[in-house]
C-alpha cells in the first residue's frame, strides 16, 4: 500500500514511480483507501517498506504472520476499505 495524503495522490505516485507498468496504471483507476487506525481495528498493522522508486510504500502485516491472512481476516480487512475511482 502507499501512504499518501489522498487516494488520487497515491495513484499519481504509482504512475510516476512505475511509468512503464501500464497494466498497473489501469488497475490504479480504482483506489482502495483506508486509515492505519482502521487496519489496526481489524487486527492487522502497517509497516514501512520503502523502495527506491516508491519511498512511501508500506506493507500490511498480521501478528500471526501468514496464518493471520485467513479468508475470515481478509474479509474483515476488505470491509473497512473504501474504493475511490481515480483518473
Amino acid at each position: 500500500m502507499l501512504k499518501s495524503s489522498s487516494p488520487s495522490q497515491a495513484a499519481i505516485n504509482i504512475r510516476k514511480a512505475l511509468e512503464d507498468a501500464t497494466d498497473l496504471h489501469e488497475a490504479a483507476k480504482t483506489i482502495g483507501s483506508i486509515t492505519i487506525e482502521l487496519v489496526r481495528s481489524v487486527g492487522f498493522d502497517v509497516m514501512p517498506n520503502p523502495s527506491k522508486r516508491i519511498p512511501n510504500h508500506h506493507r500490511i502485516v498480521h501478528p500471526d504472520g501468514i496464518a493471520g491472512f485467513s479468508e475470515e481476516n481478509l474479509a474483515r480487512l476488505s470491509d473497512v476499505f473504501t474504493n475511490t475511482t481515480g483518473n
